[in-house]
């Protein structure tokens, strides 16, 4: 835990000189109580890591996925995913062309990710 909040306390100092204090992303409206990038330095030091408080924002998490996947939830589809609680969106899924005669060819456990400059800059995909 340590060396994870030193490294997360390295990232903010180089996002410091670049992002405006109070940005948060609420859109989702996952926390009630937001961090301001200002405040997350002192939040993350060890010996002042509120750990039940990590729990309780843990809980408030939903647990029911933001945006339909049907396509990895079909059962031709069923066995391309290594992982079972882990399916891409529709919307933001890597479609493959598909084999001829086939059509059931074009899923892979694979979605695009945005940057933020450019759309589908990345893709994340299951690994070995």
């Amino acid at each position: 835990v340590f060396i994870l909040a030193q490294f997360i306390l390295f990232l903010f100092n180089l996002i410091d000189r670049t992002v405006p204090d109070g940005v948060v992303n609420t859109s989702n409206n996952l926390l009630q109580n937001p961090i301001k990038l200002n405040d997350l330095r002192t939040w993350l030091i060890p010996k002042t890591f509120p750990e039940q408080r990590i729990r309780d924002e843990y809980e408030k998490l939903s647990t029911e996925p933001l945006h339909p996947r049907t396509f990895a939830l079909r059962p031709e589809n069923k066995s391309k995913n290594r992982f079972n609680a882990i399916e891409p969106y529709d919307h933001s899924r890597v479609v493959l062309k598909s084999l001829p005669n086939d059509p059931t060819t074009d899923y892979i456990n694979a979605s695009y990710i945005d940057g933020d400059r450019m759309n589908k800059l990345y893709i994340a995909a299951q690994g070995l």
